[in-house]
C-alpha cells in the first residue's frame, strides 16, 4: 500500500510527463521509466518521500513545473531531493554532465540512491535497445556510444564516494554489462 504522498506523485508524473516517450523506445510512454525507479527505491526499503522524488526526478528537468509548485505540493523533503538529482539544462552538455556528476560525487545517501536508481534503468533500457537496435542505437545519442559510457562510467565514481548500498552493486553490473557490448 503506497501513501498519499506516493499516490500523488503517481498523479503528478502521469500530468506532467503525459505525451513523452522513451528515447531508446518511442512507443513506450516516459511515466514507466519514473515507475521503474520508484519500483527500485520502494524494494531498498526507502521513505515514502524518496520513492516521491523518484517519481518526480524529471519533473523539474523536462516540464513547465517549477520548484515553487514542487514544493508546494510535496512539501520541502521531496522537493529538496528532486531539486538534488536535477540537471541545469542551461548548459552545454559537457559542462551539464559535470557539474551533474560532482553534485552526485557530495550527495546525500538519499539523492545517491534516487539518481542510482535512474542511472540503472536507463541503463537496463539501453542494453535492451541495443540488443534490439545492434550500434545503431548510438545515433540516437547526441554524443554517441563513447562519451555515453563515459558519463555512465563516471556516474559510477560518483556514486561510489562515501556511498555503499546494494543499489550501488546493481548500477555496477549493468555498467559492466555496458562495457562489455562497447
Amino acid at each position: 500500500m503506497y501513501s498519499q504522498l506516493v499516490e500523488n506523485a503517481i498523479r503528478k508524473a502521469i500530468e506532467l510527463h503525459a505525451n513523452q516517450y522513451r528515447k531508446t523506445n518511442p512507443s513506450l510512454p516516459y511515466v514507466s521509466h519514473l515507475f521503474h525507479v520508484a519500483m527500485i527505491l520502494r524494494q531498498a526499503g526507502y521513505s515514502d518521500e524518496v520513492v516521491a522524488a523518484g517519481l518526480l526526478h524529471d519533473v523539474l528537468e523536462d516540464t513547465k513545473y517549477k520548484l515553487e509548485d514542487l514544493e508546494e505540493d510535496f512539501g520541502y523533503e521531496v522537493a529538496n531531493l528532486v531539486c538534488a538529482v536535477t540537471e541545469n539544462k542551461a548548459l552545454k552538455w559537457e559542462e551539464r554532465k559535470a557539474e551533474y556528476i560532482n553534485q552526485i560525487s557530495t550527495a546525500s545517501d538519499e539523492v545517491k540512491a534516487i539518481s542510482c536508481a535512474d542511472k540503472t534503468h536507463n541503463l537496463r533500457t539501453l542494453l535492451e535497445a541495443h540488443r534490439d537496435m545492434g550500434d545503431g542505437l548510438w545515433s540516437i545519442f547526441s554524443r554517441g556510444k563513447r562519451q555515453t559510457l563515459d558519463f555512465y562510467v563516471s556516474m559510477l565514481q560518483a556514486l561510489e564516494t562515501n556511498w555503499s548500498h546494494p543499489l550501488l552493486d546493481d548500477y555496477r553490473a549493468v555498467v559492466d554489462d555496458l562495457r562489455r557490448i562497447m
